[in-house]
């Protein structure tokens, strides 16, 4: 892909012309949720994006490569859990691509040249190492707030309160998500 101007710059929501939104699933932990939650998304027919941490896939390949089968689509959430913003612009590319190698090596193809910066941290340093690499960096519209584990019900009105087309809903794998999914 050629990499334009919109590259350098985060992105915060999809296209809203369309009815739809987008479930950003940020994946570095709550294997045990996953199974469960990617039942509800086969259900109800629902293609999710999963950003995964480089030190979870090692540990997990075969639910990465799982997640792939089940046509969703495979991103990065950075080789390990840093702090994007405390980064030398040579961590940063590292973090990014040896994370892509991972993944791919996991799924047999191409994942998704998409980022999402551990913990949300960005700054304009993160974002155009992330796009001289080929990658958009990926945030969100909507924060569940899910890896604080509160009420099903907490995770619902937060995302229906803010709910318009184009939305990004980030989550992650808890037990309340999978209860509010």
């Amino acid at each position: 892909a050629t990499v334009s101007k919109d590259y350098f710059s985060p992105v915060f929501q999809g296209p809203a012309t369309k009815q739809q939104v987008s479930l950003a699933i940020n994946v570095a932990w709550g294997e045990e949720e996953l199974p469960a939650l990617l039942s509800i998304l086969k259900q109800y027919g629902v293609k999710a994006t999963f950003f995964f941490d480089g030190a979870w896939v090692k540990k997990f390949p075969e639910m990465v490569r799982r997640i792939a089968a089940d046509g969703h689509e495979i991103a990065n959430h950075g080789l390990y859990h840093g702090h994007p913003t405390r980064m030398s612009k040579e961590e940063l590319r590292r973090l990014v691509l040896e994370n892509d190698r991972l993944l791919a090596e996991v799924i047999g193809g191409e994942p998704a040249k998409l980022f999402a910066p551990p913990y949300g941290e960005f700054n304009d340093q993160v974002v155009a190492v992330a796009a001289e690499l080929g990658f958009r960096t990926i945030m969100w519209t909507i924060d569940t707030i899910d890896w604080q584990r509160p009420a099903p019900e907490v995770i619902i009105r937060r995302v229906v309160e803010k709910l318009k087309p184009g939305a990004i809903i980030l989550m992650h794998p808890t037990v309340p998500t999978v209860q509010a999914l």
